[in-house]
């Protein structure tokens, strides 16, 4: 189950309180990036098992959503799915134009590749 905004910390993101309320354990809810703190992730009886189910809580801003999805559910998936390469991929490239980083957290910033 993926869920799209209602996760990060104001009076109406009910999100992860509704979802404890349905059952669902939390595993996680915010991590050390940016954008994406507040991406949330819980289960419910036994994943990759019969009655068993993963749920994301992505944030609503589209960037983080988009971010969260690529770094946690599409992983998820292709773990699930039994892939041999589950993790994101990466390659090393140079930075042809400044910018400036403003944060203690990894950040991920957008660019092309060329």
């Amino acid at each position: 189950l993926v869920l799209s905004g209602g996760v990060s910390a104001g009076k109406l993101d009910l999100v992860p309180s509704e979802l404890a309320a349905a059952g669902v354990a939390e595993v996680f809810h915010k991590v050390n990036m940016k954008p994406g703190k507040p991406v949330y992730f819980g289960k419910r009886g036994e994943i990759g098992g019969l009655g068993g189910c993963a749920v994301f809580g992505l944030p609503g801003n589209p960037v983080s959503s988009m971010v969260c999805f690529e770094l946690f559910v599409r992983t998820a998936i292709r773990r699930l799915i039994g892939a041999p390469q589950a993790l994101p991929s990466s390659t090393t490239a140079v930075v042809t134009e400044p910018f400036q980083h403003r944060s203690d957290r990894p950040t991920y910033h957008p660019a092309t590749l060329s």
